[in-house]
């Protein structure tokens, strides 16, 4: 091992993440790289497309989320490398438990499939033949989920890394969200994080990284896009989910007017984040409930809650919000699913505003109505006010009763 770690202390890119693997599989005297970043980001993802890149799936992976024991480790170790192994090796195995079947130690069945079968047969011994058979010098090993060990404490693990490196010469790919590790697992990182790991990263990719990871190609990319920029996220797990859920209603959306199915896709993306994704949830301080409660005029005329209702409107519309009847619809999707009933309310609700929309085009409208409010340097209170009496002269014959009480909120606030 080398006496000092690398680290890079600020997170980097996907390119720049696999410039750095690629540089440690192909240098000899690294042997153990950390992969850090937090959860949903893809690094597991980024470095099995190394790996398989590198060595062509000639890899072993385990993930040690749920396991007890360094046996039950190795045994996974083993079972991920089944498909690489060749007729012959376990032949002989096969040779050996009928010669030593009288002295091997039983164990309690591993769930490995076929081979497992043999392992649950030979027990310890017969594990250790498997892993030492196919763990060697040109081996690559990666180690994945450390923050979600259970009974197994991160100092075996590490002593069992050292082990691989100092007696087998493996390699070595450590995959970890270092923010969801507990207490006691960051002093024992900290104590024994220069003898063990000789490279490490975080992997912090950007949000448009991301995006066109999940959404490259995708019809309404750069509508989505306006919103997670909005909202900086960059978890491919929320991404993909919300691709899913934009996927499943983009057919009963596809013959709407532009500006109409632009906005119920934003929607989309906004009530997905509030529902799925807790760290948005958390940062924005909005709720679904909070939603919900624009289209109840006698809340936001609470002056209790009033400076409060403000700050969601102008949130909200700086992330490309904008309250529709089909909303709740929406919620429901993402909540349970899309029932054949709830689709046929969609539909029909959805062709009202269609029909409005292609009429008189008050969703744009309305959002141009947003603008001065959300822009602390907008127009004078006067121009302010001329604007929300022309649009409501102009359309008030076409607006829900939710759109009404939008427009009611902006009023107040000028005190029109």
């Amino acid at each position: 091992m080398v006496d000092s770690t690398n680290i890079f202390h600020s997170g980097v890119n996907r390119r720049e993440a696999e410039n750095i693997i690629h540089k440690f599989l192909n240098n000899k005297d690294y042997k153990v790289l950390a992969v850090k970043g937090k959860w949903g980001i893809g690094k597991t993802h980024l470095v099995r497309s190394c790996l398989d890149e590198h060595q062509r799936n000639y890899y072993l992976y385990a993930s040690v989320f749920g396991i007890s024991s360094i046996e039950h480790l190795k045994a996974r170790i083993v079972a991920n490398y089944q498909k690489n192994l060749k007729p012959k090796p376990i032949q002989n195995i096969s040779e050996f438990i009928n010669r030593n079947s009288g002295r091997l130690e039983k164990t309690p069945k591993l769930d490995f499939g076929l081979s497992g079968s043999l392992l649950a047969m030979g027990g310890d011994l017969l594990l250790e033949i498997f892993f030492n058979l196919n763990v060697n010098e040109n081996s690559i090993i990666c180690i994945d989920d450390i923050e979600r060990k259970s009974q197994l404490k991160l100092d075996e693990i590490l002593g069992f890394v050292e082990y691989l490196v100092q007696e087998l010469k493996c390699k070595i790919i450590l995959i970890y969200s270092d923010d969801n590790l507990d207490n006691d697992s960051k002093d024992i990182l900290k104590t024994y994080r220069e003898k063990v790991i000789d490279r490490e990263f975080t992997l912090a990719p950007t949000v448009e990284e991301n995006l066109d990871f999940i959404f490259k190609d995708h019809p309404d990319k750069e509508v989505i896009k306006s919103v997670f920029i909005n909202t900086h996220t960059n978890n491919i797990r929320v991404l993909r989910k919300t691709r899913w859920l934009i996927d499943e209603l983009s057919p009963l959306i596809k013959d709407w007017q532009p500006g109409l199915r632009n906005q119920v896709i934003k929607n989309i993306v906004v009530i997905n984040l509030l529902i799925i994704d807790t760290e948005f949830r958390k940062d924005s301080s909005i709720t679904i409930d909070s939603i919900l409660s624009l289209t109840d005029s006698s809340k936001y005329k609470n002056n209790d809650n009033f400076e409060e209702q403000i700050k969601l409107i102008k949130q909200l519309y700086k992330l490309g919000y904008n309250s529709l009847e089909i909303d709740e619809i929406i919620i429901n999707s993402v909540e349970k699913s899309l029932s054949s009933s709830n689709e046929i309310e969609f539909i029909k609700r959805g062709k009202i505003l269609n029909d409005r929309e292609e009429k008189n085009q008050v969703i744009e409208k309305l959002r141009n109505l947003h603008k001065p409010y959300y822009n602390s340097f907008g127009n004078s209170e006067q121009e302010i006010r001329e604007g929300i009496i022309n649009f409501l002269e102009e359309n008030h014959l076409y607006l829900s009763i939710s759109e009404f009480e939008q427009v009611e909120q902006y009023a107040s606030i000028q005190k029109c």
